[in-house]
């Protein structure tokens, strides 16, 4: 017993020798770093207190975030190859960058950019003296972030337990806002401290981490990442393809599709560069080898994706970003024709960086020009309502609604409108251009209606299944209907529902008292139709619509709620 109670004991002294370790060279080696990070958790933490408002926690908060970061980046950089008065540019870059991303903390994007851009310059700049460290950096800066996870877990979550069985078992009054402020100093400070303490030195890079990375990560990439990032690409080819033979344009979320794809791809190219490629699967080598020829269709559909959804709502933060991702990979792909820069992953992270800390000020940011694209969709849309063409005014209260959530609604007129307080601005501007507010069909895309209280009248009808799910995809639905029910599937095609039951199939057209139900329209609660001598009954208890802005298409999104139907007029039901 003793011996095992000196071994703990030993164990103990070992782990807060490792701890105290880990904090004694992060203060050595990221003090500036530590020092915003102490500035982010106190802010938080006033915040928390009710002794700084909001704004300034906002603007302080960002400015430590973008500090902590740059710092970061800048230090890696200095231990990866040292240059002159790297202490003052460290400090100098890091209030630089944060009290330009503090001023622009109101913005939606900006702030995200700048964090994004210096995310991607931390590896690169850690592996800058040789190309072939960056994967196992990667390993280490994810390492240590894990380590920074499991603190937070282990100290804040141990503790709150501790707190809050003090409360529970003994009646302590111990107070709500103790247990904000143990997660907010062990988030935002200790846990961080304790990661960066693990960060390896330049020294360390090299130091097992091939070796843990073939062994343990290698497998999983060589056969799940390579294969499935080869059947992905035959299907964005294949959508391609389709695209091309069928002449359509691609759906509005394709671009999301493909940036998920090039990042996934980069990602594991990343994380297995610098290993040999003889030993590879297959397939491995094939990506490893022709991934500049692999991404011609997904880039193709990004661009065409793009042009279609800008030429018809302009510009947004959104697409900004997908087209700057696109240009920063053709650019990349461009390179790789060069042996100087092929395969060389730091650059593509530079790039990233350079792109998104661009973006992020001046007239070529995302939002001047999202903001100048809008103000012109709106004038020409403006214009051609003004001339009759009614369809010009969904257009114009687009153009509008954005320029009102971007702060930019001013600039439609000469001298800004006076807006009450309790007013609401987008109606102001929207009535002072003779626009109809109420007609704007984002606000009927989606609705509800209730039933609970309701009296329903079934009669007719002898089979009633609840919560169905009709969708742009098929949708089986629930529910014994008979001793041995055959299925029941609803889906949603253009103007219409196809009901299929067993191996009958009945396509019902979406009509409310004799007229077609248009897009955006909201439904009835009760929706009677009929189709070659079949009648179907839902009892409508939620809809949504696609958004052309946002999803490219006008279609039917969901329908929830009852079906009702006749046994008598489908075979597989009758007894």
């Amino acid at each position: 017993m003793a011996g095992w109670l000196r071994q703990g004991f030993h164990s103990l002294a070992g782990l807060r020798g490792l701890a105290a370790d880990g904090m004694r060279r992060a203060l050595e080696r990221f003090p500036v770093t530590i020092a915003a990070l102490f500035g982010l958790a106190l802010s938080v933490s006033l915040n928390e207190a009710n002794l700084l408002d909001d704004t300034l926690t906002e603007k302080g908060a960002t400015f430590f975030v973008v500090a902590a970061l740059t710092s970061l980046a800048l230090r890696l950089a200095a231990e990866a190859g040292p240059f002159a008065r790297a202490r003052l540019i460290e400090a100098g870059g890091a209030l630089a960058l944060g009290a330009i991303a503090s001023v622009q903390s109101s913005a939606d994007y900006i702030p995200a950019m700048i964090v994004g851009a210096l995310l991607l310059l931390i590896p690169a700049a850690a592996s800058r003296s040789d190309r072939n460290d960056l994967p196992v950096v990667l390993g280490g800066l994810g390492f240590a972030a894990a380590l920074g996870v499991l603190t937070l877990l282990i100290f804040a979550g141990g503790l709150s337990g501790t707190l809050a069985s003090l409360r529970y078992l003994f009646g302590l009054p111990v107070p709500d806002r103790m247990f904000a402020q143990t997660w907010i100093w062990t988030g935002l400070f200790l846990a961080p401290l304790f990661a960066l303490g693990r960060i390896p030195e330049r020294g360390e890079v090299n130091l097992g981490g091939r070796i843990l990375l073939d062994r343990a990560a290698l497998a999983l990439f060589d056969f799940g990442a390579f294969p499935l990032l080869i059947v992905y690409t035959l299907v964005l080819h294949a959508y391609a393809a389709k695209i091309a033979i069928a002449g359509e344009l691609p759906r509005g979320q394709i671009g999301w599709m493909v940036l998920a794809y090039l990042l996934t791809l980069f990602g594991t190219l990343i994380v297995t560069a610098g290993h040999e490629r003889e030993e590879r699967p297959a397939t491995s080598r094939f990506v490893m080898r022709y991934w500049p020829a692999l991404v011609v269709g997904p880039m193709g559909l990004l661009f065409v994706s793009l042009y279609e959804r800008v030429a018809a709502y302009g510009v947004t933060e959104e697409r900004y970003l997908l087209g700057l991702a696109g240009l920063v990979v053709l650019v990349w792909a461009v390179m790789q024709l060069s042996a100087r820069f092929r395969n060389d992953h730091r650059l593509l992270l530079l790039f990233g960086c350079t792109a998104l800390i661009m973006a992020s000020f001046g007239p070529w940011s995302a939002q001047s020009v999202s903001v100048s694209s809008q103000l012109s969709r709106f004038e020409a849309s403006l214009a051609a309502f003004r001339e009759g063409r009614e369809e010009a005014e969904q257009q114009a209260l687009g153009a509008l609604t954005y320029l009102t959530r971007a702060d930019a609604v001013e600039r439609t007129v000469g001298e800004p409108l006076a807006v009450a307080e309790s007013a609401d601005t987008l109606q102001v501007y929207t009535r002072h251009f003779g626009l109809d507010p109420d007609s704007r069909r984002i606000s009927r895309f989606e609705g509800f209606h209730r039933h609970d209280s309701q009296m329903m009248d079934l009669a007719g009808y002898d089979i009633m299944v609840r919560d169905v799910i009709v969708s742009d995809a098929d949708q089986r639905i629930g529910g014994s209907v008979t001793s041995d029910p055959p299925p029941i599937v609803l889906a949603a095609r253009e103007g219409g529902i196809v009901v299929t039951v067993g191996a009958q199939s009945a396509t019902f057209a979406l009509e409310a008292d004799g007229q077609a139900i248009g897009i955006g329209e909201p439904f009835p609660p009760i929706l009677d139709m009929q189709a070659g001598g079949r009648r179907i009954r839902l009892i409508v208890e939620h809809w949504s619509w696609s958004d052309p802005e946002r999803d490219g298409s006008d279609a039917l999104r969901r329908l929830h709620g009852s079906l009702l139907i006749r046994r008598a007029d489908w075979r597989a039901l009758r007894r």
